[in-house]
C-alpha cells in the first residue's frame, strides 16, 4: 500500500512568533516591517545559502544541541522555526543580529521548555536586510514523495535482528505478512533514520504473539524508504513521550486547512502539497472475542464449529479518532480472504461459517485499516470439530 503524508498545519509569518517583531503580519497581508516594496525586491540579490545543520542525530535529554550555520549575501536578520513531521510549528529562533554568517542553536525544546519527541525535524529560515529584501530558505524543494523506494531487508533469526542500509537519510516502513493476505505485523511505521546500516530488533512473532513467522515459508518482510526533507536532524532519547500524545497538548498550531502549505509570503512562498508529508494517526488497537461460551481444547486453542460470530473491539483510547478517520475490518481464515466490513463500527461481528473449512486446526487474523494507512493486526488459534 502506499502511504502519503498529509499536513494538518499551516505556518504563516505572523501566526504564532516569539519575538522578532519584523516578521508580523501587516494589515493589508504584507509581513509587518517588509512590506509589499520588500516583497518586490525579495528577488534582487539577496540569497540564503551554504545551509548547514550539524549534527544529524542528537540528544537533547543528555544536553545535546543542533547548530543551523548559513550564510546571507548581505548583512541581515533572520527567522529560524523548527517543524515537525507534519509542519508543526515546534519552535521559533532568532537570527539575532545583522551579519552574514549566522549560527543558530536549538536545544531540542519546544516553546514551553519540554524536550522533544524522538522524532525528524526540519527548518525554515527567513532573512531581511537593512533595505528590506528578504530571502527565504526552503528545505522541501528537492523532497518529492515519489522517491519512496523498495528496501532490501534480511532478518537474522538467531540474531533476531532485521538489517537493511540507507543510502540517505530516510523514514523507514518495515511490515511482516502474507503476500495478497493479511498484515501480521508493523515492526517500524516510518520511524527516521540516518544514512547508513541499521539493524531493528524483531522476535519473528506477529502482532497478537500468537504465531512465530519464520516457521512459515510464504511470510514476505517489505520494507520502503522516503527521504527526510533537506537538512532535518533526528532527535533521540526520549522514547517515553509518545508523538500522537505530545501533538494534541495545549500549544500545538495545527490548521483544519485541506488546501497547500503556504510558508513564507511572496516571491519566496512554498506551496507543499500536504499529500507529501507523512500521515500519522492513531494505531487502531483492537480485540477479538469468541463467544463466551467457547470452549478450549487441552493446548488452549478455541474449539469453534458451525456458524461463528467474530467480535471485533476497538480500544477504548483511540475509539473516537479511528471512528472519525474510518476505518474498515478484514477477516482472514488461514490467511485466506472471507469478509469484511467495510465501514467499520465498535463492535463490529463478523460472522464465519466453519463448514467453508476442514476439521482440525485453523488461524482466524483480523486486520483493522484506516483511511489514513495505519493497520492493526490480531489472530487467533482455534480448532474446528
Amino acid at each position: 500500500m502506499k502511504m502519503v503524508f498529509s499536513a494538518l498545519l499551516v505556518i504563516v509569518a505572523g501566526v504564532y512568533f516569539h519575538g522578532m517583531p519584523f516578521l508580523g503580519v501587516a494589515e493589508e497581508g504584507h509581513p509587518r516591517g517588509i512590506g509589499k516594496g520588500a516583497l518586490e525586491r525579495a528577488d534582487r540579490g539577496l540569497r540564503i545559502s551554504e545551509v548547514f545543520v550539524h549534527p544529524k542525530v542528537f540528544n537533547p535529554s543528555l544536553g545535546e544541541k543542533v547548530t543551523v550555520r548559513f550564510k546571507v549575501s548581505r548583512p541581515s536578520k533572520a527567522r529560524i522555526r523548527v517543524l515537525d513531521s507534519e509542519l508543526n510549528l515546534v519552535r521559533d529562533l532568532s537570527g539575532g543580529i545583522w551579519q552574514e554568517i549566522h549560527d543558530v542553536v536549538w536545544d531540542g525544546k519546544d516553546f514551553g521548555g519540554k524536550v522533544v519527541p524522538n522524532e525528524a525535524y526540519t527548518f525554515t529560515i527567513e532573512a531581511v536586510d537593512r533595505s528590506r529584501g528578504a530571502a527565504f530558505y526552503d528545505p522541501f524543494a528537492r523532497f518529492d514523495v515519489e522517491d519512496t523506494t523498495a528496501l532490501k531487508v534480511a532478518y537474522a533469526e538467531g540474531r533476531r535482528v532485521i538489517s537493511y542500509h540507507l543510502p540517505r537519510d530516510s523514514r523507514v516502513l518495515i511490515r511482516a505478512g502474507i503476500p495478497r493476505g493479511p498484515l501480521l505485523k508493523t515492526i517500524l511505521y516510518w520511524q527516521p533514520r540516518q544514512a547508513g546500516y541499521h539493524e531493528e530488533p524483531w522476535d519473528g512473532r506477529d502482532e497478537s504473539g500468537a504465531l512465530y513467522l519464520p516457521q512459515k515459508g510464504d511470510y514476505k518482510l517489505s520494507a520502503e524508504a522516503m527521504p527526510l526533507f533537506e537538512n532535518s536532524v533526528i532527535a533521540v532519547g526520549n522514547p517515553n513521550v509518545d508523538l500522537d500524545r505530545y501533538k494534541r497538548e495545549p500549544g500545538v498550531i495545527r490548521s483544519s486547512s485541506k488546501d497547500h502549505l503556504s510558508l513564507g509570503h511572496g516571491p519566496w512562498a512554498v506551496q507543499f502539497d500536504p499529500k507529501k508529508l507523512v500521515q500519522r494517526g492513531p494505531i487502531p488497537k483492537f480485540r477479538i472475542d469468541l463467544p463466551e461460551q467457547t470452549l478450549r481444547t487441552e493446548s488452549g486453542h478455541f474449539r469453534v464449529h458451525g456458524k461463528v460470530p467474530i467480535k471485533v473491539t476497538l480500544d477504548e483510547k483511540v475509539l473516537n479518532e479511528v471512528t472519525e478517520e474510518r476505518y474498515e475490518v478484514i477477516l482472514y481464515v488461514d490467511f485466506q480472504f472471507v469478509s469484511e466490513v467495510e465501514e467499520g463500527y465498535s463492535p463490529s461481528t463478523l460472522l464465519w461459517d466453519t463448514k467453508e473449512v476442514g476439521s482440525g486446526e485453523h488461524i482466524l487474523t483480523v486486520n483493522v485499516r484506516t483511511l489514513t494507512g495505519q493497520v492493526s493486526s490480531a489472530s487467533l488459534r482455534v480448532w474446528v470439530d
